[in-house]
């Protein structure tokens, strides 16, 4: 993190208890219409994040989702995703709750407390691993390197990280991130190749944590029938950079289609896999247009005004354990998007 940001969060909370965080928000939700669509992907107990070795991207505690929510509470007015895609009015700030990948924790750690608090969610779920064993690869990915007796991987396929080490758990949890990086950038077929390369060459199993289970469709009935949203994450999650044609319609139809059946509900909105610009095309945006969303979400960080492409639109994650770091992140959202 550089001097100036690093700065700027330690005197957030200065910000904050004067209220100029608070009157930004305001100001901005007058002029141009703000909500917040924040995006997790798993909320798990302390005992499991210990237990898994979870860094703070991979998921946040039960007590942290929660501290977040109320402050999120305090000063914005909570909707479900799908209004924030259907005109931003003036007036109040507010905020919308996603989460994507569908992990069980979804269902038995958050959706409790959402509910406890009155605060609605959309849970976007990838349609053909819904209620199945399949594990997504970044989920082997970390179980492999977590696992190997290996100090040290050397890749020199193209655009791979080079040299690796994995002497020791900072080294590990490093060595994923920049692998995961090299894997998202990949086309769909060559991610599947180079994990099970990863699997040759780092010689363990590729053990699943419990952590990994995914919700199934009677858990996704059971939130619709609570008021959730449930929402398309794509059938496979699939970088839709790399697909066209029936393939692109495929995962961006087919999902909503089975999400439909199963839940008996509508699917409003689509939620791009790994949500970088880098990761949809205007093909995709087109095909979830003619395919009837409402709008859909990227992971670019920022809010959502009026002026806002629906089909792009940004959301923010809130993954620091304490509410002034909230408070901060949300404010450089605001300004970053005024900028533009």
């Amino acid at each position: 993190m550089d001097t100036r940001r690093l700065l700027a969060k330690l005197t957030s909370p200065l910000g904050y208890h004067s209220g100029h965080f608070q009157r930004h928000w305001i100001r901005s939700a007058r002029a141009s219409g703000l909500s917040v669509v924040l995006c997790y992907h798993r909320v798990v107990d302390s005992s499991e994040r210990r237990k898994a070795g979870l860094t703070v991207d991979e998921g946040i505690t039960a007590a942290t989702f929660e501290a977040q929510i109320r402050f999120m509470l305090c000063h914005f007015e909570p909707i479900q995703a799908s209004d924030a895609l259907q005109g931003v009015p003036d007036g109040h700030p507010r905020f919308a709750v996603t989460f994507d990948d569908g992990y069980g924790d979804n269902h038995d750690v958050a959706a409790p407390i959402l509910r406890r608090l009155g605060v609605p969610a959309t849970f976007y779920v990838v349609s053909r691993y819904v209620g199945t064993v399949r594990r997504f690869w970044w989920d082997r990915l970390a179980a492999l390197v977590r696992n190997t007796s290996a100090t040290e991987l050397v890749l020199n396929a193209p655009g791979a990280p080079g040299r690796l080490g994995l002497s020791g758990p900072a080294a590990r949890l490093a060595a994923t991130d920049r692998l995961g990086t090299w894997l998202r950038g990949l086309p769909p077929a060559a991610v599947e190749a180079a994990v099970a390369d990863l699997a040759f060459r780092l010689s363990c199993e590729d053990r699943p944590l419990p952590g990994d289970r995914l919700m199934d469709w009677p858990q996704l009935r059971a939130l619709a029938a609570q008021g959730f949203e449930i929402g398309s994450h794509t059938a496979d999650h699939l970088n839709l950079a790399h697909l066209d044609g029936p393939a692109l319609q495929d995962q961006i139809v087919a999902s909503k289609a089975e999400i439909e059946v199963q839940t008996g509900k509508p699917v409003l909105s689509l939620a791009y896999p790994y949500g970088g610009a880098q990761h949809f095309s205007a093909a995709a945006r087109e095909a979830a247009q003619r395919a009837g969303y409402l709008g859909a979400y990227s992971a670019i960080g920022g809010v959502a005004t009026r002026a806002a492409d629906r089909f792009a639109v940004p959301r923010l994650t809130l993954n620091w354990p304490h509410a002034f770091a909230c408070a901060y992140s949300v404010d450089q959202a605001v300004r970053t998007v005024r900028q533009l």
